[in-house]
């Protein structure tokens, strides 16, 4: 992911889980932008929440 975002260059990140690339970049058909996706292994996500200062991960998604 670092390739893909340049200092200087703005940047927006959409935590989310369960999040389809596709979905996203439909959402910004009529915008210059890239998306770009990455996943997060356990401790990765949990430096994540540290450091946003999310106190506890979030409850498992249920079907609905």
């Amino acid at each position: 992911m670092r390739g893909e975002i340049r200092p200087g260059t703005p940047a927006l990140c959409v935590p989310s889980s369960d999040a389809v690339i596709d979905g996203v970049r439909d959402a910004f058909e009529d915008q210059e932008v890239t998306p770009v996706g990455s996943g997060l292994g356990e401790d990765q996500e949990a430096g994540r929440r540290e450091v946003s200062g999310e106190t506890e991960a979030p409850a498992p998604a249920t079907a609905g």
